[in-house]
């Protein structure tokens, strides 16, 4: 498992037999969010097609604009090198609007899913 950031705001990159989990919190600055594409992106490289990720969502604070870019690059590569599913695990209200718009903008309901 890999850690990035501090106590404020950060996330892990588990590589489970189910699934890539990552594990989110805090406020994420504009100057921490680069950090976050790289390393995901890493993690799905070294899992076979067809595998799942899952971020557990509980302890993110809502994503400035740089952040959602962030989500949504990331759900957009993960989906067209093979990732089967995407699951988004039980944000707060806003940061769980803010998925939502990005899954719509995506259209993709069907492979990405909020619980």
């Amino acid at each position: 498992m890999a850690t990035h950031g501090d106590a404020d705001q950060g996330f892990t990159v588990d590589s489970r037999p189910e699934a890539l989990w990552v594990t989110t919190w805090g406020f994420w600055s504009v100057d921490f969010v680069p950090a976050f594409l790289p390393a995901v992106i890493e993690g799905l490289e070294n899992r076979p097609r067809g595998c799942a990720l899952v971020f557990d969502l509980k302890r993110l604070r809502p994503l400035r604009d740089e952040g959602q870019a962030a989500f949504r690059t990331l759900m957009t590569k993960a989906l067209a090198d093979g990732v089967v599913s995407i699951e988004l695990k039980g944000p707060s209200a806003l940061t769980k609007l803010q998925m939502l718009r990005l899954i719509r903008e995506l259209g993709e309901q069907q492979r990405i899913r909020v619980t």
